[in-house]
């Protein structure tokens, strides 16, 4: 008997969530979540730091290297996006909330072009801000 396994499949997706965030994350730990590898992240000190936000939306967006955690969040970001982070732990949701309220509120400009990027026909725009409202 001979018993064919596939990997599960990278998906992509946004943001920012960047998150950014994110905020944001290749493959799935299971089909119900993504890795909570980096669940411990301290999105606040990415935040804060102007060199390491900068180094993640070049990431995202493609305009610059990405270290192997912003691989994989700029990998799950267009589902994360489509699915309003339905594979995300907790955790993550809550890190993609402030990593996206943080870009869209400070920095409009790398937020337009993430939407230009990941949402340029605007089929997620109200369903992701009801996403950013929710509380985790």
């Amino acid at each position: 008997m001979h018993i064919h396994c596939s990997g599960m499949q990278s998906t992509m997706m946004v943001l920012p969530a960047l998150v950014v965030v994110l905020l944001t994350l290749g493959s799935t730990m299971s089909l119900e979540t993504y890795s909570d590898k980096y669940d411990n992240v301290n999105v606040d000190v990415i935040l804060h730091s102007d060199r390491l936000l900068n180094r993640y939306i070049a990431c995202v967006l493609d305009y610059g290297p990405c270290s192997p955690d912003g691989r994989y969040f700029r990998t799950i970001l267009p589902d994360a996006l489509a699915t309003n982070c339905a594979k995300c732990t907790d955790k993550m949701k809550g890190n993609v909330r402030k990593m996206s309220n943080h870009i869209m509120k400070r920095r409009p400009e790398d937020w337009a072009k993430f939407v230009q990027k990941y949402d340029i026909d605007g089929k997620y725009k109200e369903s992701f801000a009801r996403f950013l409202n929710e509380q985790s």
